[in-house]
């Protein structure tokens, strides 16, 4: 066999086994998009507010689709208060097999114990989203904003804390932020 045939061979063999990385690499990222979709028609869903025919058909439905309650006299007691959710939400460009997470101060955001990190959603426009319910009553919370990597691997968010004060009234109270500006 020639120099010039084993040259075409390799370079044939080369060019298939290209292709088929190619292939896989496709088929991944297809299998990502899958998820984030899943994921994202999950946090839309949760997001939704149906409004009900009738008082008695609300009822029926779970409290986070039910209307708020009008805010309570100063005694009432509480079992009789409303938890209040956070929407944490953060725009993020990831790559393939990343992550975003968030942690903090509160035992809700995993009291800075990375193996309690709450996870966040992806949804369009590379939006990444995490719905967190506090106990009733007003705090102080500090957090940050964590990129789990594909490989396992944990970058925390540079910079000062992000702060919010929860239980002030409204909810869900809704936290936009940037990666790097607490």
């Amino acid at each position: 066999m020639s120099k010039r045939d084993i040259s075409l061979r390799y370079r044939e063999k080369f060019l298939q086994a290209k292709h088929q990385r190619q292939v896989r690499t496709y088929e991944a990222a297809w299998d990502e998009c899958i998820r984030r979709e899943r994921d994202a028609g999950q946090v839309a869903a949760d997001a939704r507010v149906r409004r009900p025919a009738s008082p008695e058909s609300a009822a029926e439905q779970p409290p986070a689709v039910r209307a708020r309650k009008p805010p309570l006299p100063e005694a009432a007691s509480p079992q009789d208060v409303e938890p209040p959710v956070v929407e944490f939400s953060l725009t993020y460009h990831t790559k393939f097999g990343q992550e975003l997470c968030i942690v903090g101060s509160s035992a809700e955001l995993g009291s800075w114990d990375l193996e309690r990190r709450v996870p966040m959603s992806w949804t369009d426009g590379d939006v990444w989203v995490a719905k967190v319910e506090f106990p009733p009553g007003k705090q102080d919370v500090q957090y940050k904003y964590l990129l789990k990597k594909s490989d396992g691997g944990i970058v925390w968010e540079s910079g000062l804390n992000h702060h919010t004060q929860v239980g002030m009234g409204v909810s869900p109270l809704k936290c936009p932020d940037r990666w790097g500006e607490g």
